[in-house]
């Protein structure tokens, strides 16, 4: 005997028909990972301790789904949404030279950059590797300002607020 919940109320947020070899599908994926990489400048709004706590965890959560990424695409693309979502203030400084048409295009460019920084950690052979190479990114430091930090994982939550604190969350990874 089948016993059917008919008076429960059910909405399924996940069609039932979802392709995953469609491309809104893999680009859905590839801008969640971006968010899970991006969580801590966005929850650093609302300043509460739920958000405060979770914020490195769902980081570690995005370090662990870009590292079972399969192809080098969808590196790049978790790069050029990585660039967007860090750096799209960087366009709004044109707007002070009247280059306001820059505005959209300098996140772009920047997004971009990224996404070719990522694409070349792929082309390491290993996780651990890629996750160094990843974790090496934040080195790189043209026209002398900090830019990709991964140290504001580390800001809010249990982690040391530090380098050790950052290896700590990329070999949880």
């Amino acid at each position: 005997m089948k016993l059917k919940l008919n008076f429960l109320p059910y909405f399924s947020f996940i069609p039932k028909k979802l392709n995953t070899n469609s491309i809104i599908f893999k680009i859905i994926k590839v801008f969640f990972i971006a968010i899970l990489l991006s969580n801590s400048i966005y929850l650093s709004f609302f300043e509460n301790i739920f958000t405060q706590t979770i914020s490195p965890f769902l980081a570690i959560w995005g370090l662990v789904l870009l590292l079972k990424s399969k192809n080098s695409k969808q590196y790049f693309w978790i790069g050029f949404f990585v660039g967007i979502l860090w750096f799209w203030w960087i366009g709004l400084s044109s707007i002070y030279f009247n280059l306001n048409y820059l505005v959209p295009i300098i996140p772009i460019i920047i997004g971009f950059i990224y996404g070719l920084l990522f694409r070349l950690c792929y082309l390491l052979k290993f996780d651990f590797l890629r996750l160094c190479g990843i974790f090496c990114i934040s080195f790189i430091h043209p026209l002398g300002f900090d830019w990709l930090n991964w140290g504001i994982f580390t800001v809010y939550g249990f982690f040391d607020p530090s380098y050790r604190g950052i290896i700590c969350i990329f070999l949880i990874a």
